[in-house]
């Protein structure tokens, strides 16, 4: 197998990548010791041929097998999830603080833009599942409401 180990930072945080043989599809690319299966097509849009023919031609479509694919950080049955990776500026509410649909939970920081998170739905607040200073994934749960 020929792979190549790779040391990433993403937001604060680093992360150990290991690719195998790019040569096969799927790949397995591991994040941290977790093991993803990752799809690689041919890119189609070649306008130009490069002197550098080390160039990939190929993108990775990565499907993360952790983190369902959400469209809304907002599901009806409580869970506040991220609608976006970040990290989180600031957490609004309190375990039992009273919410009404449309009050803001917290700040999340996406991109260098700050992304308000609001309920989607009234309640009080039952578990708090991150605080200030989180790195957070797409689809990871943030907040209960009850």
């Amino acid at each position: 197998m020929n792979s190549k180990k790779f040391n990433i930072v993403i937001n604060g945080k680093s992360y150990e990548i290991l690719i195998g043989d790019v040569n096969s599809s799927p790949v397995s690319v591991f994040v941290d010791g977790v093991e993803y299966k990752v799809d690689l097509k041919e890119n189609k849009n070649k306008t130009s041929q490069t002197q550098e023919e080390n160039i990939p031609t190929k993108k990775p479509k990565i499907q993360d097998k952790n983190v369902s694919n959400i469209s809304s950080h907002n599901i009806n049955d409580g869970t506040v999830r991220a609608p976006m990776p970040g990290v989180i500026l600031e957490v609004k509410v309190a375990v039992n603080d009273k919410v009404n649909e449309g009050d803001t939970l917290m700040i999340l920081e996406s991109m260098k833009m700050e992304n308000t998170i609001k309920s989607s739905r009234g309640g009080t607040i039952e578990s708090i599942y991150i605080s200030q200073g989180d790195s957070v994934q797409h689809g990871q749960s943030l907040i209960e409401i009850k």
